[in-house]
């Protein structure tokens, strides 16, 4: 796979438009940072792009192919999911969930291969969570529950990888793992589409970022031109501080007075 286009979604939920007309291409080789206040529609997208919303209008192709003509099995082997939260319903052990990544690839009732086995173990290993293996996923913190999760998404070996917020519940060494090892898969060949809100790290890993307000796509493009004051003050209403150290940029966000947020 090469390429995940979005075209056109549209989303309405009763009488309220959750997302209008938005447009995205995920290549391979990328990772894609897709931010936005609270309420712009970004999980929104995810879930449409995933095929667990269907759009009101508007259409999500894997190379070409549109993914509702797509088997189901084929379509989790291809795209990836880490939600926001990194939710957990049932009692099962941290193994048991990562084992859950390889169920695209196997029969009813087959039994798991050597390198199935190895595909969890290599995954856990990746996500710093081997020795959660024998916990219950419900005891976990959140913070230790997101990297069993991101371990489970990465056993899956899919080439387009989409996290919602993968690094909210996180402290921060295992938050430069989780984006290092996001960024190491799309840099690898694989693609990687994560909604973010730490703008710092945005503008460290992303190759480009999406901009969303209202709904709606904003805008697209290289981290500098998205990260610049005037989006960052007509979207956020923030302005920011910027700074290198040691060849790294950062930034750090300021909230604008209404006086000046209006004079922008």
């Amino acid at each position: 796979m090469t390429s995940l286009i979005a075209e056109g979604i549209s989303l309405n939920i009763k009488t309220a438009r959750i997302l209008d007309d938005v447009s995205l291409r995920v290549k391979s080789g990328e990772i894609i940072g897709l931010i936005g206040p609270n309420g712009a529609g970004k999980s929104s997208l995810l879930k449409c792009i995933l095929g667990l919303n269907a759009p009101t209008s508007g259409q999500v192709m894997l190379d070409g192919i549109d993914i509702n003509n797509m088997d189901l099995k084929e379509r989790a082997r291809q795209m990836a999911y880490a939600a926001q939260g990194a939710p957990a319903h049932w009692p099962l052990t941290a193994l048991s969930t990562v084992n859950l990544g390889r169920v695209p690839h196997l029969s009813p009732w087959q039994e798991m291969s050597a390198e199935d086995k190895l595909a969890v173990a290599d995954a856990m290993e990746l996500a710093d969570c081997t020795h959660l293996r024998g916990r219950s996923i419900t005891t976990l913190s959140g913070g230790e529950r997101a990297r069993v999760m991101l371990a489970r998404v990465m056993a899956t070996g899919a080439p387009f990888i989409l996290a919602d917020e993968p690094v909210a519940s996180l402290d921060p060494a295992h938050q430069l793992q989780v984006m290092d090892i996001l960024r190491g898969h799309a840099h690898g060949g694989g693609a990687c589409l994560v909604v973010l809100h730490d703008l710092s790290l945005a503008q460290r890993y992303c190759d480009r970022l999406a901009l969303m307000d209202g709904g709606k796509m904003i805008a697209q493009g290289a981290t500098s031109s998205i990260l610049s004051d005037g989006y960052l003050a007509d979207v956020f209403g923030i302005k920011v501080s910027r700074w290198e150290n040691s060849g790294q940029s950062f930034i750090a966000p300021h909230k604008l007075n209404e006086h000046t947020k209006n004079q922008t």
